[in-house]
């Protein structure tokens, strides 16, 4: 029949789906003809329909609406007035507010009658117990077990609240270096990358010790890599039975030989000698992550190091009790007093002033507290500290794996690389050219929008943090340019966003900083397999499709 679109149109109740078909006249190539629609009370911005003349809307709620749509010609000239029906969906009895209303007046009706009952009893039960009250000997005893029970339930609470408190104090910690994890891993990607292009290089005349020193760089920039993507632990837990099996012993030893300018040339150069001594019994293996492990193990040299002004020995020992291995590290140095070892592992604590941050011994506590297990320390003023760490032995078993070869290089591919950093613009263009593949470089969003041409590139490679515009923005215009080209998001965001379970429109994969080489490879293959365009994840909408969405 026909409509008046001046009026508005009522429709349901019940109705939640709806179709609208519209068309333009044009007589000079129609198929041509572009349109834009959107929903009043439902959109927020026009919808680009292209050529197709139908607009589907899904989980619509009862109320009133405002369909708009306007029309462009083959000759590119919009009809900005455009067509517009406004129409009411109504609603179902139970939807409308005189419902919700009488449910409320039932609701507080049935609670008054429920409260009435609970005072009548409790003023039964009041008159039972004044009849009790004569009995003094009996009433007496019950005051004192209360008495008893109040004391007891007043230190458990003051415990959790010790608890609740230093918890919160790590999420804040958490969130507060969350801020600087962006630059921290900026300036670790070519560390990394450097060192790992320098050892992995050719070169059977090289010095043993610079070797032997670039695998210590490049070991040290991968936990510190993985300090920053701990970042993660404060917003999440690590699910139970997913910590590694780790050697206790190798980890202290490679901790000592890390630890070594600062425990021996450091304290050379303010004339102290600083000893170790180690007293490593053979272990069976720890579940523990072997890089946190380490750093906290590093921790408790640092923290030797600083109550030996004058120098002295460093020992470290280990054994097995029971189901658990023992790890002391104990100095003779000045020691701690009574307060001092009480709050030791309290976050943002430390006797240091300003040259303390009080985050040494907290980050050792989290690392032992998430392997499931303890740590204490013993000290008195000039005689020194022990601290003494156990860990739960690892009760799976080993499964043998095969060396794996590291991922082969892709085809040479024309790949469009956007950083504004040069160090890390320079690192990553080695992995690339080295591996054969040619390399355009743009130094922020709105310039490799300028050089992107649809069909030409294989791969994006892009920072998320840019001057002029972010690799978001980015990304999602080329993606509507060339939806086949696979977008490699590269960000020292990248783990607090998969933490997340963020993923930003037309990014089909994201690689935190800093990235080993093989890692990148690895990623470059992973994205040339889903060429499909990728799913938008947020944290509102993963693992479900967002509810209402128009369907296309």
């Amino acid at each position: 029949r026909a409509i008046d679109l001046s009026d508005a149109i009522s429709l349901g109740p019940g109705i939640t789906e709806l179709t609208v078909t519209y068309t333009a006249i044009s007589y000079d190539n129609p198929l041509n003809s572009r349109f834009m629609f959107r929903l009043e009370g439902y959109d927020h911005a026009w919808v680009d329909a292209g050529t197709r003349r139908q607009a589907y809307y899904t989980n619509l709620s009862p109320g009133r609406y405002r369909f708009q749509v306007k029309a462009r010609n083959a000759a590119g000239v919009w009809n900005e007035t455009g067509a517009a029906m406004a129409f009411v969906l109504l609603p179902y009895f139970y939807q409308t507010t005189w419902f919700a209303a009488t449910v409320v007046i039932v609701l507080f009706a049935g609670g008054w009658h429920v409260y009435g009952r609970s005072v009548r009893r409790l003023r039964a039960r009041a008159d039972a117990l004044a009849q009790l009250v004569d009995e003094r000997t009996r009433a007496e005893d019950a005051l004192r077990r209360s008495n008893i029970e109040l004391e007891s339930a007043l230190a458990q609470l003051r415990l959790a609240q010790h608890a609740m408190v230093q918890e919160e104090r790590l999420r804040a910690l958490g969130q507060m270096a969350s801020g600087i994890a962006h630059d921290i891993n900026n300036s670790l990607a070519p560390i990394l990358g450097y060192s790992e292009l320098l050892l992995s290089s050719p070169d059977p005349g090289r010095d043993p010790e610079l070797s032997s020193g670039l695998s210590i760089i490049n070991t040290a920039a991968q936990d510190a890599a993985k300090v920053v993507r701990r970042l993660a632990d404060f917003y999440r837990r690590r699910p139970a039975g997913s910590l590694p099996p780790s050697g206790l012993n190798e980890i202290v030893t490679e901790a000592i030989s890390l630890t070594r300018p600062r425990w021996k040339d450091d304290a050379l150069a303010r004339d102290a000698t600083i000893a170790i001594e180690t007293d490593l019994t053979p272990l069976p293996l720890v579940s523990a992550d072997a890089s946190e492990l380490r750093e906290a193990i590093i921790n408790l040299v640092f923290n030797a190091v600083e109550a030996l002004p004058r120098g002295g020995t460093i020992r470290f020992a280990t054994t097995t009790r029971d189901d658990v291995a023992v790890l002391t590290v104990s100095d003779n140095g000045v020691g701690m007093s009574e307060e001092q070892r009480r709050r030791c592992f309290e976050p943002f604590f430390s006797t240091k002033g300003a040259r303390g941050t009080g985050l040494g011994l907290a980050s050792v506590f989290g690392t032992v507290e998430r392997a499931k297990g303890t740590i204490k320390v013993d000290s008195e003023p000039a005689a020194g500290a022990t601290f003494t760490i156990t860990l739960p032995l690892f009760a799976g078993t080993v499964p043998y794996e095969a060396p794996q070869e590291p991922p082969m290089p892709a085809k040479s591919l024309r790949v469009l690389l956007v950083e504004d950093e040069p160090l890390v613009r320079g690192v990553i263009t080695d992995y690339l050219t080295k591996d054969g593949h040619r390399v355009d470089l743009a130094e922020d969003g709105q310039q490799a929008l300028e050089r992107f041409q649809p069909g030409v590139y294989d791969l994006v490679v892009t920072d998320r943090a840019m001057p002029v515009m972010s690799g978001d923005q980015m990304a999602e215009r080329i993606h509507r340019l060339d939806p086949k080209v696979p977008i490699i998001l590269v960000s020292g965001y990248g783990d607090i966003m998969k933490a997340a379970g963020e993923l930003p429109p037309g990014v089909t994969l994201i690689v935190s900083k800093p990235v080993t080489w093989s890692a990148f490879r690895a990623a470059i293959a992973g994205a040339l397999r889903t060429r499909h365009t990728p799913q938008n994840i947020t944290p509102s909408s993963a693992g479900a499709q967002e509810p209402g969405r128009p369907r296309e």
